[in-house]
């Protein structure tokens, strides 16, 4: 498991560390009796029977001097002062003094990574924000474009505002279509982007498209012919 998970569940020390440290302060106090692991286990499983039933203290394991895992436990700052409470005063104070510096230690290192995080989603919250905002203004202009290039064919050719209709209700598809096209001609555009019938395009709709994409971004007109399978030899736009 990873070790900060275990630090944020509050699982900040175990019990092999807990009887390291309180062998260490007994033989500075003189002591010569060493704690054992095993009746460290023994002593948490009878405190702690009913946590360890509900799964509020786990147990885990570690690599012994045997080159064994052995079972170990997972501890709080809390479960350790209880553990400590048959321990000599100067032992106990002494163990108590080295946990809680080490219990603010990773509280403090816990608080940087939250900090951090919500750093880190306040800046791709912010940049989502400005691309969502690009892409509108964009889809904005490119509307308003097309509606002045629209009416800037009025008077040309009454039976064509049919045609012009089409184009503007399907925009956003001619769009959603040329995203994927690194090159397209007119008909292919009209065709198979708006799905409008071949047999109405004319040199109005061709001159409509042509206005269209000349104010689209990233996009330009060929010199000379290519090849469509369905369409023949036609000039194209490609992607700049």
């Amino acid at each position: 498991m990873n070790e900060l998970l275990k630090l944020e569940r509050g699982k900040l020390f175990n019990s092999v560390y807990l009887t390291e440290l309180i062998n260490l302060h007994r033989a500075e106090e003189g002591n010569r009796a060493e704690l054992l692991h095993k009746s460290v286990l023994t002593k948490i499983e009878n405190e702690f029977l009913e946590e360890i039933s509900l799964q509020k203290i786990l147990p885990s394991f570690y690599l012994a001097g045997n080159g064994k895992n052995e079972k170990c436990y997972e501890l709080t700052f809390e479960d350790s002062l209880q553990l400590l409470m048959s321990e000599s005063k100067l032992v106990r104070k002494r163990v108590i003094h080295v946990l809680k510096a080490q219990d603010e230690q990773i509280k403090g290192l816990i608080l940087e990574k939250t900090q951090l995080e919500l750093k880190v989603a306040q800046l791709e919250l912010k940049a989502a924000q400005d691309k969502l905002e690009t892409s509108l203004a964009e889809q904005s202009s490119n509307m308003e474009t097309l509606k002045c290039l629209f009416d800037s064919t009025r008077g040309y050719k009454p039976n064509i505002m049919p045609v012009k209709s089409q184009i503007v209700a399907n925009y956003e598809r001619m769009q959603a279509y040329l995203e994927d096209r690194s090159q397209v001609c007119l008909e292919e555009l009209w065709v198979e982007a708006l799905g409008i019938s071949k047999d109405s395009f004319d040199r109005y709709a061709r001159g409509m498209l042509i206005r269209i994409l000349e104010e689209m971004p990233h996009w330009d007109k060929s010199s000379h012919e290519a090849n469509f399978a369905k369409y023949g030899k036609q000039i194209y736009w490609y992607r700049v």
